[in-house]
């Protein structure tokens, strides 16, 4: 792979020297994203941290999503909310609309107030 040298608006290219300063940047950038997104999940609970900072008081802990809730929102938006297959089942809305979103608040399918013995919950 060549090294990528400045290409002035002047400078008249083959097309092989395109393709090949082309790959160079993309290669480039794929090391710098692959770096970047590497030193995230290093780093992670400092990310948190930080994004936690500004929250109330009362606020412990950041409530994350898995990327499942992040599709099933995709698919919500893109077949409005009439499609019933994608919908969430009623006993989950009723579940988050309590404030019982598992181990982070303390209460979900289970009762975490005593976390080295959490109970079933009655639903």
């Amino acid at each position: 792979m060549a090294r990528m040298r400045p290409v002035s608006h002047e400078d008249q290219l083959s097309l092989v020297e395109h393709l090949d300063e082309l790959r160079t940047r993309i290669v480039v950038c794929l090391v710098v994203v692959g770096v970047a997104l590497a030193l995230c999940f290093w780093q992670n609970h400092l990310l948190l941290e930080i994004a936690s900072g500004p929250l109330p008081s009362d606020h412990k802990k950041l409530l994350t999503f898995g990327v499942a809730q992040i599709l099933q929102g995709l698919l919500q938006m893109k077949f409005g909310s009439s499609g019933e297959i994608y919908a969430p089942p009623p006993l989950l809305k009723r579940m988050v609309l309590a404030g019982w979103n598992g181990r982070k608040t303390g209460r979900g399918f289970y009762d975490y107030r005593d976390p080295q013995k959490p109970v079933a919950q009655e639903l």
